[in-house]
């Protein structure tokens, strides 16, 4: 009798075990799916594809990046009058937006006001920028690029907007100011996606026609080109400076000369269009930025825990070449004055608070920058922070870098 109620549990179990799902943990990948419309996991340990979410009405996944709380992440589905929707760890999916004008969003990115940027072609192929709101609003339409607009980043050094356009092979530049649009680099194929590299200020470009990588240099010069089996996403790695790629049948991890260091696949009949590691939005952060306001930063480190100690600092000089740091990672800041004065001192008094302290029981922290009255426009802040964690070389748990300018 006993052994017949077993017989009887498993397929119960096996059913229950199949439609649970799993949360991601910090150093995983998170990727988009064409053909699933979901968001699924890759552990990179042990290479096992897990989902996170699925149910997206409005059609595949395009882009999914981390949100700015290091804990949801932030997805755009759909082919006409596609979605910006937020996901929580745990699967939840609450829409934040239509994205408005008959528009395929391809492309999001995190924004230093605490806004997202979403890049994408209306029905006619015609490129369009959307500011949307955490909470919904569609603030501004910035202006349109060339035809074709697939993916949008920002450079971190001058916080301008990046522009990868998928059939014309193009790599724009586009000013924060003024919003206009330069080509920097032409003749890179179908564009699939851009990234930054904080340690060097190169643009890393994908491009599945014809299935390669490109390195850019700020004057828009190639200066390396490697094959690239998954062609359809990249993502730089901040913290030890290789690459993550994902392609439609697996994805991987690869040097900057484009050796495979560890790959996962293949993974049909999974496609995967998007790629970020999930926890790797250490550093984020919102505000206005303006003379006499308040600007925050917010602290996570899931993988030291709440309790752990942390120091956050800043630097008005720049991100590289940065801190060499043990394990072959860097804090990718340049230090300066300020800097060496907050490490000696913590907060400033009257000027910065949270930069030194405890991780609350989520892991994370707040810090803010008042900015007087007196504060210039066009001054660049560089934020970067680390935490107290003997499990990791060095005892460090280093972050990425948050960059904005005063307005």
């Amino acid at each position: 009798m006993i052994m017949n109620a077993f017989r009887n549990l498993v397929p119960l179990l096996v059913l229950c075990i199949g439609t649970v799902q799993a949360q991601p943990k910090p150093g995983d990948y998170i990727l988009g799916d064409f053909s699933n419309r979901g968001i699924f996991s890759i552990n990179r340990v042990t290479g096992v594809v897990s989902t996170v979410a699925t149910g997206f009405t409005t059609g595949f996944i395009n882009w999914v990046v981390m949100d700015y709380n290091n804990s949801d992440m932030v997805a755009v589905s759909g082919t006409k009058y596609g979605a910006l929707s937020r996901v929580s760890r745990t699967g939840t999916i609450i829409t934040i937006a239509t994205v408005p004008g008959n528009t395929s969003p391809n492309g999001i990115e995190v924004d230093e006001d605490g806004t997202y940027v979403v890049s994408g072609t209306d029905s006619a192929n015609l490129s369009i920028l959307v500011r949307i709101t955490s909470g919904g609003v569609v603030s501004s339409v910035l202006p349109r690029a060339p035809n074709y607009l697939n993916n949008v980043i920002i450079d971190r050094d001058d916080g301008d907007y990046m522009l990868a356009l998928f059939n014309t092979g193009l790599l724009l530049k586009m000013d924060r100011s003024s919003l206009a649009h330069t080509t920097l680099t032409s003749g890179m194929g179908n564009v699939s996606a851009v990234d930054f590299d904080p340690r060097t200020g190169n643009y890393v470009v994908s491009s599945f026609t014809p299935g390669r990588c490109f390195i850019i240099d700020r004057t828009g010069a190639i200066v390396k080109s490697f094959s690239l089996f998954y062609d359809q996403a990249v993502k730089v790695d901040d913290e030890v400076g290789t690459l993550h790629a994902a392609g439609f049948n697996g994805a991987g991890e690869y040097s900057m000369t484009g050796v495979a260091i560890k790959t996962f696949g293949p993974h049909s009949p999974r496609q995967w269009t998007s790629l970020d590691v999930y926890g790797s939005r250490k550093v984020s952060g919102f505000g206005p930025a303006a003379a006499g306001t308040t600007y925050t930063l917010h602290f996570s480190f899931p993988q030291s825990g709440p309790g752990a100690q942390y120091i956050g600092a800043l630097s008005l000089t720049g991100q590289h070449p940065g801190i060499p740091m043990a394990g072959g990672r860097r804090v990718n800041l340049v230090p300066d004055d300020l800097t060496f004065l907050m490490l000696r001192m913590g907060d400033l008094p009257g000027l910065t608070s949270g930069f030194v302290g405890t991780l609350g029981v989520q892991a994370n922290a707040l810090a803010t920058i008042h900015l007087p009255k007196f504060t210039p426009p066009g001054l660049r802040f560089f934020a970067s922070a680390v935490a107290i964690n003997m499990g990791m070389p060095g005892g460090l748990d280093v972050a990425n870098t948050w960059a904005f300018t005063t307005r």
